[in-house]
């Protein structure tokens, strides 16, 4: 899935940004975040230039490293200030 219009963030709620993962789970991911008054950014394949600007308050980054290439990985650590939780992690999909 590529960036949704719906993962836009268009309230004052803090942003919890997702890098890789499937695509086909953004809607319950969205549910579970905005239960607990996050607003999601979800980012399956790459992430638009000019992104950072678009975020907001980021409260945390989760980057699932199995379902994700390397440079998009990487990518993540231009879009968060540096005290910004950035969590990995491994798919079980992988195991």
């Amino acid at each position: 899935m590529k960036h949704d219009e719906h993962d836009a963030n268009t309230n004052d709620a803090e942003t919890v940004v997702l890098v890789g993962g499937c695509g086909g789970l953004a809607g319950r991911y969205r549910d579970v975040l905005e239960e607990r008054g996050l607003a999601l950014r979800h980012f399956e394949t790459r992430v638009p230039n000019g992104t950072r600007r678009t975020l907001g308050r980021i409260a945390a980054v989760f980057v699932v490293v199995g379902m994700v290439s390397h440079s998009l990985r990487d990518r993540v650590k231009e879009l968060t200030p540096s005290d910004t939780p950035v969590v990995y992690l491994l798919s079980l999909i992988h195991i």
